[in-house]
């Protein structure tokens, strides 16, 4: 999901902008990699957000702001290969993370 300034303010986040990380797959590269969906529940406005997940600010080196950003550039990758992103964690620490990409199931079937 993208952040927006505004509910990166609401929630009190570290940064501003980037991808919220909302789930992983169990079990799968980024589950494998580190990669933490949400966990909790927050209401900003009159939305319930899913929220305590990882930040994606970068992918391979290239800052992110949007979703569609982060899956047009997976996208142009192949099972096998691996992608590094960097992430803002919930509670502010920061990290760089490999993942080795695997094939996407159940996707378009």
């Amino acid at each position: 999901m993208t952040l927006i300034p505004g509910i990166a303010q609401a929630l009190k986040l570290p940064v501003d902008h980037g991808v919220m990380v909302i789930d992983v797959v169990p079990g799968g590269p980024a589950d494998r990699s580190g990669i933490k969906g949400g966990s909790k529940r927050a209401v900003v406005g009159n939305v319930v957000l899913p929220v305590g997940g990882d930040i994606i600010t970068k992918v391979n080196g290239k800052a992110v702001k949007e979703a569609e950003e982060v899956t047009r550039l997976i996208r142009q990758f192949r099972p096998g290969d691996k992608i590094t992103f960097d992430i803002i964690r919930w509670d502010g620490d920061s990290t760089r993370v490999t993942v080795h990409l695997g094939e996407r199931r159940g996707y378009g079937e």
